[in-house]
């Protein structure tokens, strides 16, 4: 998980989630990295991380270099999103999402139907319910089985499919 560090971006939900999955997957690892904008999230989340070694942090009060997420992206089996399902992140279309189908690494995320039809045209990740921890374990299990990136992603996830039409309209004004 990378990006903004906070409850409403679900990390605690997922700190929880993957607590189940190391019950049956111990060697697994779960890194967040990025900005934490609450210090006290910080705090909180980082003494999560002191009592299971399997938790990696990587945490700045300031934004962290882009290029460090993508490269912890690029490193995992799953980019995770487990954003909470709230109306003013509901209707947008995150970053993650994007880096993710560009990178080609799968993309377990929150359900959402908006992400969820984007994702599908590709096979570029698993909805989950990051808040049931019930059922983590058999969610984890099915969402290995999958196979991703059946169909590539589209085009206009790349920056030089975008780039004349940017440049022009920047020059426009």
């Amino acid at each position: 998980m990378g990006g903004t560090i906070s409850p409403v971006f679900g990390s605690l939900d997922v700190i929880n989630w993957f607590d189940e999955i190391l019950k049956v997957h111990p060697k697994s690892t779960l890194t967040l990295i990025g900005h934490v904008p609450l210090p006290s999230h910080q705090m909180e989340v980082e003494k999560m991380a002191i009592s299971n070694p399997k938790l990696n942090v990587i945490f700045s009060s300031d934004p962290i270099d882009h290029s460090k997420i993508l490269n912890a992206y690029q490193k995992a089996d799953f980019v995770l999103m487990p954003y909470q399902n709230l109306p003013e992140i509901n209707s947008k279309m995150p970053t993650k999402l994007f880096e993710a189908a560009a990178l080609g690494v799968p993309l377990l995320f929150s359900p959402n139907p908006k992400w969820e039809h984007f994702i599908q045209s590709y096979q570029g990740g698993y909805p989950i319910d990051f808040k049931n921890t019930g059922l983590a374990i058999t969610a984890f299990q099915q969402a290995r089985l999958k196979s991703y990136f059946t169909q590539n992603p589209p085009v206009q996830i790349f920056w030089e499919s975008q780039e004349a039409e940017f440049l022009r309209l920047i020059s426009s004004l």
